[in-house]
């Protein structure tokens, strides 16, 4: 459950973080805050990537319905893993090369095309934030007794193994039966 639940605080903040922060003013943020180039360009990146390949998705699932077949729920989704996964390695690889023959990672200088200006706004955000992790960090050791769950929540050994197997088998097969599908 605690696994769980930060999880889902983590894709929460990262889909907040996509849906306001325009790429260029994270990226020249991250500059600013001394990350390395390289490490600031694969963060930027891959959230460029979330939106192009949810943008893809929903392309591919309209093909699929105007070809009649089913475009809603998991059914529809399991088809449409192979072009969507195929379309990102080939959006990459295009990726890769056009870094390539730009230089990128070449020692020197970098420049941004975009300026940051941090404002009170920003500072008093930051304030709060700090604020509330530092209490709520306070909260869980002093009240980490009651917040123990481990005698709790117990699952036996041979359901855990089960599931792991299972899950195991489950993507092995989908992904046989995948490659087998894009090869016939």
């Amino acid at each position: 459950m605690s696994i769980l639940l930060r999880s889902w605080a983590g894709v929460n903040f990262a889909a907040l973080l996509v849906l306001t922060t325009h790429p260029s003013d994270l990226f020249t943020a991250l500059q600013k805050l001394g990350v390395p180039h390289e490490l600031n360009f694969m963060v930027s990146a891959s959230i460029q990537l979330v939106p192009i390949v949810q943008r893809e998705f929903l392309i591919i699932l309209s093909a699929q319905r105007s070809r009649a077949m089913q475009a809603t729920g998991f059914g529809a989704a399991i088809p449409s893993i192979v072009p969507v996964f195929a379309g990102t390695i080939d959006r990459v690889q295009q990726l890769s090369m056009s870094l390539a023959s730009r230089a990128f990672g070449s020692k020197g200088h970098k420049t941004n095309i975009r300026d940051i200006k941090v404002s009170t706004k920003d500072y008093v955000s930051g304030i709060v934030g700090v604020a509330i992790t530092i209490a709520g960090t306070w909260l869980l050791i002093s009240y980490s007794e009651q917040l123990d769950w481990s005698e709790i929540a117990f699952l036996p050994g041979w359901l855990s193994v089960t599931m792991v197997v299972g899950a195991a088998v489950t993507f092995i097969g989908t992904m046989i039966y995948f490659w087998r599908k894009a090869n016939v």
